[in-house]
């Protein structure tokens, strides 16, 4: 009889000889903590966020965890809920290829919060985290891109096994327990790709955190679950590829992979094929457009007054994904190819100060937007081009020269690296919204040797600060 997958996944987990960290897993996992807390302090200042702390706040209890940006400690359930809204709120953390979506920022959120409570090392923190983001990813594996290309918000929809998996490490969750909490989780998944553009994606990243530290703890109290979860015929992968139980073909997904146990980690997806770390707080679908807007701008010194019209030729995927053609805010702007290209031909930079409301409503970039048109093209499908986003930005200008630029890779992706030093860039520029310098250098100082941290309450106490809600 073949294992099933939930089995292999918990075996996973609670193998520790399975789920073991080399050098280059650990490398990878500090760069997306890194990466994550960056896009987290520029989240801070948002009315997301705001609302996501606010919210912790109200429902009370006990002081066990840390919301990033409150000076009151809250429970772990709306710990996790406000650093998953917090985490997302700009759109600005990493992505991952195979799941179609955000892993760090569902999985991250549960770590800090069980780490805390927990006591755990920062070696402990790391290994949870590291195997959270490799279930979410090897479940994107099975699943993407069809489960995405359905409606859901991968990001969420499986990212909630992934941080209950971290969750259950943290906790030290016997099997019987993890499967128990797999099948708590399954009752939670959820998460729609039609509420892109507004404040309920990064709830959905936040409630996916929340719903994995519930589906943990409640595990860990006694409370059961559906057996073997994601298997057969009715289970998770079968009703979430869109499939008809029991049916066969004319769905929306097809599970292509059984067997994952022959996957997970081996290697981790944090390493191979690697996740992508955002140069630009938009869709990632956006970001090969933007790369080659900017490259054009740069290389031929155009001025946006120059421009008579803009075509962006885009994977076929891409326009069912970038809804807004005439973005009112900022969150409907991170989701509009019109804007960002405007935004990059405006101010050659796509970064938090370009990417706000005014900005959005601003009459030189409303005006740009009009003469930008998104195109599918056929020459940049299939499954590889649609993990990717490739992009081809063609620019006539008024004296009726055209200038075009193909970007195949975007920079920040596996396939094009950010380097170090563009990495430690953004985090610093992220955290001065908030801390002063010394204190940004103190917190990048802890994540690089988080390995030997004896816990995370160093770190977590330079995140405890008052922001303005």
């Amino acid at each position: 009889m073949a294992a099933s997958v939930t089995g292999e996944i918990i075996d996973f987990v609670c193998s520790s000889n399975r789920s073991a960290l080399d050098g280059a897993v650990l490398e990878a996992a500090r760069r997306s903590w890194i990466d994550c807390l960056a896009a987290a302090f520029a989240g801070l200042a948002t009315p997301a966020a705001a609302q996501a702390r606010g919210f912790a706040r109200a429902c009370g209890g006990s002081e066990e965890a840390t919301v990033l940006g409150a000076t009151r400690r809250a429970p772990v359930v709306h710990a996790a809920l406000a650093n998953g809204v917090i985490a997302h709120a700009v759109d600005y953390d990493d992505t991952s290829w195979t799941l179609f979506g955000h892993p760090t920022a569902v999985v991250l959120p549960v770590v800090l919060a069980l780490a805390e409570r927990c006591e755990a090392t920062g070696m402990q923190a790391l290994a949870a985290y590291a195997i959270g983001v490799e279930v979410s990813c090897k479940l994107g594996r099975l699943l993407c891109p069809p489960h995405y290309e359905h409606g859901w918000h991968a990001t969420s929809t499986l990212g909630v096994f992934g941080a209950t998996c971290a969750a259950a490490r943290l906790l030290e969750l016997t099997p019987a327990q993890l499967g128990h909490a797999l099948g708590l989780a399954a009752a939670q998944s959820g998460g729609l790709a039609r509420n892109f553009g507004s404040m309920a994606k990064p709830f959905q990243v936040g409630q996916a955190a929340r719903n994995a530290v519930t589906a943990a703890l409640l595990a860990e109290a006694g409370m059961s679950g559906g057996a073997d979860i994601l298997d057969g015929p009715g289970g998770y992968l079968e009703v979430y590829a869109g499939r008809p139980q029991g049916g066969s073909g004319g769905g929306a997904g097809v599970v292509r992979e059984p067997r994952l146990g022959e996957v997970l980690g081996a290697p981790f997806d944090l390493v191979a094929p690697g996740f992508a770390l955002k140069m630009y707080p938009t869709c990632a679908f956006t970001h090969c457009a933007i790369d080659a807007a900017l490259a054009l701008r740069r290389r031929h010194r155009l001025a946006a007054a120059e421009v008579a019209e803009v075509a962006c030729l885009v994977n076929p995927l891409a326009p069912a994904i970038l809804i807004h053609h005439a973005p009112r805010t900022a969150l409907e702007g991170k989701f509009s190819m019109e804007f960002c290209l405007a935004a990059a031909l405006c101010f050659g930079e796509v970064g938090p100060a370009q990417v706000t409301d005014e900005v959005v409503r601003s009459a030189a970039v409303r005006d740009l937007m009009r003469r930008i048109t998104m195109l599918p093209s056929e020459e940049l499908a299939g499954e590889e081009a649609a993990r990717l986003s490739p992009a081809q930005v063609t620019i006539t200008l008024r004296s009726g020269h055209v200038h075009s630029r193909r970007v195949l890779a975007p920079y920040g992706s596996a396939a094009n690296p950010a380097s170090a030093a563009d990495l430690e860039q953004k985090f610093r520029q992220c955290a001065s919204l908030h801390l002063a310098p010394q204190d940004a250098d103190r917190c990048l100082s802890l994540l690089r040797g988080l390995e030997k941290a004896a816990s995370l309450h160093p770190l977590l106490a330079l995140c405890r600060f008052g922001v303005a809600s």
